[in-house]
C-alpha cells in the first residue's frame, strides 16, 4: 500500500459528494490491469525456465526485492505466445524481465488484458505475478507515477457502473447503512446501488494499493517467489530493525 494510499481516498470522498464510493487503484484487478499496460506501468515478465531451478534462490529476510538484480529471461527460451495455461515451473520460481520490445511484450500474459470485468484477471495466476513483478520494478525506479490513470484534476477514474473490485474502498457509513448490499456485495456497492441512487462509483487512482491473488490464482501465485520479494521489501524499506521477519527459506533451515 503506498503511504498516501488512506489520505488520498478519504479526501477524494470528501472532495466528490456525487461518488456511493471510492476504490483503490488496486495491482492485480480485471479492470486496473489494462488501464496500467496502457499507462506504460507493466513490463515484459515471464516464468524463468523450469532448466534454471537450481540458479533460482528464494529469498529469506536476507533476500532481495529488486528488479535490477534479477538475472534477463534466456532469449532461447521464449516462445511466439506464452500459453495460459501453463503451470508454474516449479516452487519457488522467479519471473525474469526480458528486453522491452512490443515483439516481446507480446508474448506474456498482459498482453491479453482487456477492459473487461470478467476477464482472466480474476483467474490468471500469470496475471497477478507480471503485474506484481512490474509494480516492485516501479517501486524500484521511483516510477509508481505510472499507475495515475485518472483525470488531471485529482486522478478520479469514473466507472460509469461498470463493477469493479472492492479489495480497498472508501464510503460513508452512512450510506451502508441506507443503502446496504443485499447479496453479491461487489456487485450491490460499484454497480447495483451507485445506478439506483444515481451517484458515482470513482477510482482513486493515485491510492495505489498490491492486491496478492483473488481464489483462483492463490494456488499457483503462492508457487512464486513473489510473498518473500514483499517480505524482503517490508524489512528493508518499512519494518523497523527490531521487526524483520524471517522468510520461508530461513524458516525451513
Amino acid at each position: 500500500m503506498h503511504e498516501d494510499t488512506i489520505p488520498s481516498m478519504v479526501h477524494s470522498l470528501q472532495r466528490h459528494p456525487e461518488a456511493h464510493i471510492v476504490l483503490s487503484n488496486t495491482v492485480n484487478n480485471p479492470m486496473s490491469n489494462w488501464l496500467h499496460y496502457s499507462t506504460g506501468a507493466i513490463y515484459s515478465y515471464l516464468p524463468e525456465p523450469a532448466s534454471q531451478q537450481d540458479q533460482a534462490q528464494i529469498p529469506s529476510n536476507n533476500g532481495t526485492w529488486r528488479a535490477s538484480e534479477l538475472p534477463p529471461y534466456p532469449d532461447i527460451d521464449i516462445a511466439d505466445v506464452f500459453d495460459m495455461d501453463t503451470a508454474p515451473p516449479f516452487e519457488g520460481h522467479r519471473w525474469l524481465p526480458l528486453t522491452e520490445t512490443g515483439r516481446n511484450f507480446a508474448k506474456t500474459p498482459l498482453n491479453r488484458a482487456f477492459y473487461d470485468p470478467d476477464s482472466l484477471g480474476w483467474k490468471s495466476w500469470a496475471f497477478a505475478a507480471q503485474q506484481h513483478y512490474s509494480l516492485l520494478q516501479n517501486i524500484e525506479q521511483g516510477t509508481t507515477s505510472k499507475y495515475w490513470f485518472g483525470n488531471g484534476k485529482d486522478g478520479t477514474w469514473d466507472m460509469h457502473h461498470i463493477r469493479y473490485s472492492i479489495n480497498m474502498m472508501a464510503i460513508w457509513g452512512q450510506s451502508v447503512a441506507d443503502n446496504p448490499p443485499q447479496g453479491d456485495d461487489e456487485q450491490d456497492l460499484t454497480v447495483e446501488i451507485p445506478t439506483r441512487i444515481d451517484k458515482a462509483t470513482l477510482v482513486d487512482s493515485r491510492a495505489v494499493v498490491a492486491h496478492m491473488h483473488f481464489s483462483g490464482q492463490q494456488r499457483d501465485v503462492m508457487k512464486t517467489d513473489l510473498l518473500e520479494r514483499f517480505r524482503a521489501y517490508a524489512n528493508e524499506m518499512v519494518c523497523s530493525s527490531d521487526n524483520h521477519k524471517d522468510g520461508i527459506a530461513s524458516n525451513l533451515s
